[in-house]
């Protein structure tokens, strides 16, 4: 994925973090329902779900971009220092590409389309799958701009739980925990915490459709 140079820091009084991802979120769902609804016109079948993945990795990946900028916004507005001279910006890249991910979910959803009586609560489980994986992927583009320029500005992150009352486990315990800078979050554990996810590498989200973000901290 190509690193978009990072957006100013918002205005005090604009929207949040939170609001501006929920806006990405929403965004691409728009676009996926878009790219979906040529398929439920035309004829629900495996093949025309494949045809989608083009148009469904630009609707992702769009936002996506988007989440990348909020996420370096975060850091460079929650920090007062003098941006370095003598350190170089480097990319922090995703888990895994958007494509690809989009690929592996139009595959399996391809099969499952040609297999099933009905069609159109089978697509509506494939949008679900669509929402949540766009979700996912926007949420970790914001948190890999937030530690490329916490990095960058040597500072630390804290890892931030939406306080919404659906958090999981695994998040409510994560929330308020510290690493300094360039460090990674260690994995939760104890007694009732489940094996986390394993496209978790060391920053938030913590699971698949997880709407935790880190911000930075002096430590």
């Amino acid at each position: 994925m190509t690193t978009p140079l990072a957006p100013a820091p918002p205005a005090t009084n604009g929207p949040t973090p939170a609001q501006r991802l929920d806006a990405a979120e929403q965004q691409a769902q728009d676009r996926i329902d878009e790219a979906l609804a040529g398929v439920a016109a035309a004829g629900i079948t495996g093949v025309a779900l494949l045809g989608l993945s083009g148009a469904i990795t630009a609707a992702v990946l769009a936002p996506v971009q988007t989440a990348l900028g909020i996420g370096a916004s975060i850091a460079l507005s929650g920090s007062n220092r003098r941006r370095p001279r003598d350190r170089q910006l480097t990319e922090q890249r995703l888990p895994s590409p958007v494509d690809t991910d989009v690929e592996m979910v139009l595959l399996d959803a391809a099969g499952r389309v040609d297999a099933a009586e009905d069609k159109a609560a089978e697509l509506e489980r494939v949008r679900r799958r669509l929402y949540r994986l766009a979700v996912t992927k926007i949420h970790q583009a914001a948190s890999a701009g937030t530690l490329m320029y916490a990095r960058w500005l040597g500072l630390g992150l804290q890892w931030v739980t939406r306080q919404d009352g659906h958090a999981c486990i695994v998040c409510a315990t994560m929330h308020g925990r510290r690493v300094r800078p360039g460090q990674a979050f260690a994995p939760p554990r104890g007694p009732g915490i489940p094996k986390l996810w394993a496209g978790f590498q060391g920053l938030p989200p913590a699971h698949p459709n997880c709407r935790c973000r880190p911000r930075v901290v002096r430590t």
